[in-house]
């Protein structure tokens, strides 16, 4: 996961990319979650996959910083 998080960040260089998007399937919400990821909405709350976004903003501005 790091790895695409940290190719997110560079391509945010050459065009803006601001969120990571995932179809997590129910048995792997547990391992996004820790990752800080979040729910689109409740809507697929019962389906076999949930949507979930990771905002890398506040991961891009710290590496800004340094």
């Amino acid at each position: 996961m790091d790895t695409i998080i940290d190719y997110a960040v560079k391509q945010n260089e050459h065009c803006a990319c601001k969120f990571i998007l995932v179809d997590a399937y129910k048995n792997a919400v547990g391992f996004y979650e820790k990752m800080q990821f979040e729910y689109f909405s409740n809507n697929d709350l019962n389906d076999e996959t949930r949507q979930m976004y990771l905002d890398i903003t506040p991961i891009i501005c710290a590496k800004t910083e340094n």
